[in-house]
């Protein structure tokens, strides 16, 4: 009976200590869930990677990537590793009671040159370093301060004020991106008690290549405040860097108040705030031992002060002595973030090797009309499209930019702008918007050299399409590294969302085109001189609007441009049949009548063409004056735009007016330049149907076109037999990577295919496409000369 009833009571011991073991289990399973569905990082794979990290790689090429992971990335003999860290998720600590010193969990992104680690953060003195505690061990990384005027009793220092000191039951994530790049994540709960009170947030610390697929690792930082009150405090990131092997470089700016940069002779370190949510101030600065203030070079030494992006300095402007590189960034402060609610902290950093360019595309915008914050309908945006170039001893040719404008959005091609490396700017023509595919393709063609940057602007309106909703807008920046592609064309990315605020009144104004003798309707239209093209616009108050529409103060305009002639009056025609009138075309007229929510009056005009063949015509109409029911007033309002086009010629619309070749140093050797920029646009009009070609010529021969110096009359001499000028022809697209064709007096083609209708070709003569061999014997000079442009039937 004894032996039984212990055996009772080892089988209900056995059974109680098992569920506790499945009870423990399950706790960690829900608090890994919850953490990791706590914050919307754009990432929907996370996969939980509990005891060992990965490395994520972003090729840039010949062997050479991006590499980036938390914890430890190289051997002992200095090679890349695939990660394998198993203190990722450890708790981090003062290392050597050095108040400087944090271990574990730290940021690491290194370049990968064919195997080798070139590191970028200090890790105790060599790169071969395989003790996990001292990664990035003298760097503070993220740090949280919760008062604008908090100094510190030692200074604003890692063992106080670094993130990872107070972040406990780390978890750490993998995941990928939309380009099938890694992203790794820690999460963790952070408690902090101080004199200002008690802070609790779930915090998210974040790698992953930036979207726009650049060679720039994004580091972020998501802090959801799970206090029981409203929180306020300010972000930094402080990092003790050191490229390869060398400590003691200088930190100097990148310019524009981009952020910073360091190179010793071989590589290059860059931290830009061209990223989502980027840091708005920083400093270059020496590290020191002790305590290390990483807020003591900012004007005052908290968090409020100002840092060297204060000065507005140019590229290439040191920032700190030499003696041991360091830099700090801080985020705009952060004044009572609800309970529930999470804030975000970005910065870009990016490690590259001489010759390699490193493109960096970033696109804003600033609304005109309001400045309270918001963005409404009816609101004019200006958007600038800038590229960069970061890289070392490098170049890019940056060829165009193309930008398919979102519905929600209504672009003024008139007011497409390009802004050269000099800050010079001009205009570009209005054909490079396509509105039948609502597609900008705008030229650039120049080479941008280290720091130097290159921008698109235009303006475009918000419509009732993006009514509380949030748009995106998406940039594709194209162009080549000559010295490292081979001509490969490739292709970076910048987004920015537009949120849109909700109105409750609910409409639509829009604008239709048609050639007369056409049946269907839509925003293009062709006809030759003497055509008669129709217009509608049609303005309705939608079902669902909350209000209605008073006419009685609203006026309807639409003002005909250049090229279109008004034929008779408009026409207005109101849904419910109340009535029917008509006005002058180019006058405003007096809508005179309410819309009730479903119903809508349209507008009915026609004009016939008058302007030259060969041209395009854009117009749109406004409304303004308008109110609801309610009382709002709605300013004016403007429908798409629609454009026609002049038909019925064959030949240039737009030529280039400048291919420079730069300058250059003959030694008495041979030389070949490729063209730096080209100035212009080549567009052809052709609506005949027929297939044709394009060609170039260049004749040496003629003393009107030959490339000469004309001060001392010095004619260009070529190379050799081959030729002085040529021209990469592509076979069938512009993308080709083509084959170089001498250009002399007989006409090359810019492409071996013909082509039909009209086109922009710009991109088929554009920055590198130009070649000039020169002779030894070159003399010093400035030589200019003519190229002729034909168009012909294609046999």
């Amino acid at each position: 009976m004894r032996r039984n009833g212990y055996l009772k009571s080892f089988i209900l011991s056995f059974f109680f200590a098992l569920f506790i073991i499945f009870g423990i289990s399950g706790m960690s399973q829900d608090v890994k869930a919850a953490l990791n569905g706590q914050i919307d990082d754009g990432i929907t794979d996370w996969s939980a990677n509990t005891s060992r990290s990965t490395v994520g790689q972003k090729k840039i090429g010949n062997g050479l990537s991006l590499g980036y992971t938390f914890g430890l990335a190289n051997d002992s003999n200095g090679n890349v590793t695939k990660g394998d860290d198993n203190t990722v998720t450890t708790q981090s600590k003062i290392f050597d009671s050095s108040a400087n010193n944090v271990s574990y969990s730290k940021m690491n992104i290194f370049l990968n040159n064919n195997g080798t680690y070139i590191g970028s953060v200090f890790q105790s003195g060599t790169t071969n370093n395989t003790d996990p505690s001292k990664v990035s061990l003298s760097s503070a990384d993220f740090g949280i301060v919760f008062s604008k005027t908090d100094k510190g009793s030692n200074g604003i220092n890692a063992e106080d004020y670094s993130i990872l000191m107070n972040l406990t039951n780390k978890e750490y994530y993998t995941g990928t991106d939309a380009n099938d790049n890694q992203v790794s994540k820690i999460m963790g709960n952070y408690s902090k008690t101080d004199s200002y009170g008690t802070h609790k947030f779930i915090v998210e610390l974040l790698l992953r290549v930036s979207p726009g697929n650049t060679a720039f690792v994004q580091r972020e930082l998501f802090v959801k405040n799970v206090s029981t009150s409203p929180q306020s405090f300010g972000v930094f990131f402080g990092e003790d860097t050191k490229l390869g092997k060398f400590d003691t470089v200088r930190v100097k700016d990148l310019g524009n108040k981009h952020g910073i940069y360091i190179e010793d002779g071989a590589y290059k370190l860059m931290v830009s705030n061209n990223v989502p949510d980027g840091f708005s101030k920083y400093t270059g600065q020496d590290y020191t031992n002790g305590y290390m203030n990483w807020l003591g070079k900012f004007s005052d030494k908290t968090i409020e002060g100002t840092g060297d992006e204060v000065k507005s300095n140019s590229y290439g402007t040191s920032l700190s002595s030499g003696k041991d590189s360091a830099y700090t960034l801080v985020w705009p402060y952060v004044t009572d973030l609800k309970v529930g609610d999470t804030a975000h902290f970005g910065s870009g950093m990016g490690v590259t090797e001489s010759p390699y360019s490193v493109p960096t595309p970033r696109k804003s915008y600033t609304n005109e009309t309001s400045n309270d914050g918001k963005n409404r309908v009816g609101d004019k945006l200006k958007f600038d499209l800038k590229l960069g170039n970061y890289g070392y001893s490098s170049k890019w040719n940056f060829s165009s930019v193309k930008d398919k404008i979102p519905d929600g959005l209504q672009i003024d091609p008139n007011s497409i702008k390009k802004i050269d490396q000099n800050g010079t700017t001009t205009s570009i023509d209005s054909s490079a918007y396509d509105a039948s595919t609502r597609t900008l393709n705008a030229p650039i063609n120049l080479v941008l050299s280290d720091g130097q940057s290159a921008d698109i602007t235009f303006e475009a309106t918000i419509n009732s399409n993006a009514d509380g909703s949030k748009i995106t807008n998406t940039g594709d920046f194209i162009g080549t590294d000559p010295n490292t592609d081979g001509g490969v064309i490739k292709t970076y990315s910048a987004s920015v969302d537009i949120p849109v605020e909700g109105n409750p009144y609910k409409d639509s104004f829009t604008q239709e085109i048609k050639n007369s003798k056409d049946s269907d309707w839509g925003t293009t239209a062709k006809g030759a001189n003497g055509d008669t093209v129709d217009f509608k616009n049609t303005y309705t108050v939608l079902p669902n609007s909350s209000d209605s529409f008073l006419g009685r103060k609203a006026s309807f305009r639409t003002e005909l441009p250049d090229g279109l002639t008004a034929k008779g009056d408009a026409t207005f025609t109101f849904s419910d049949g109340s009535a029917s009138y008509t006005s002058s075309v180019n006058g405003g007229t007096i809508i005179l009548y309410d819309l009730k929510p479903g119903s809508s009056v349209t507008v009915t005009y026609s004009a016939t063409i008058t302007g030259n063949a060969g041209s395009t015509s854009y117009n749109d109409a406004t409304l303004s004056g308008g109110q609801t029911s309610s009382g709002t007033s709605l300013g004016t309002l403007t429908t798409n735009q629609t454009e026609v086009n002049i038909e019925n010629l064959v030949g240039f619309t737009s030529i280039p007016t400048k291919i420079d070749f730069g300058t250059v140093h003959m030694a008495g050797t041979e030389k070949t330049l490729s063209n730096i920029s080209t100035e212009g646009q080549l567009a052809v009009n052709n609506s005949s149907g027929n297939p044709y070609d394009v060609t170039v010529s260049y004749d040496n021969n003629d003393a009107s076109t030959q490339l000469k110096d004309p001060v001392t009359g010095t004619v260009l001499n070529p190379s050799a037999d081959t030729g002085l000028l040529f021209l990469k022809q592509r076979k069938s697209s512009a993308t080709d990577s083509g084959t170089w064709q001498s250009v002399d007096a007989t006409g090359t083609k810019i492409r071996s295919d013909s082509f039909t209708g009209n086109q922009d070709l710009t991109n088929y003569i554009g920055v590198g496409d130009w070649q000039l061999k020169l002779s030894p014997t070159t003399n010093p000079g400035g030589y200019s000369g003519k190229i002729t442009w034909n168009i012909s039937d294609s046999i």
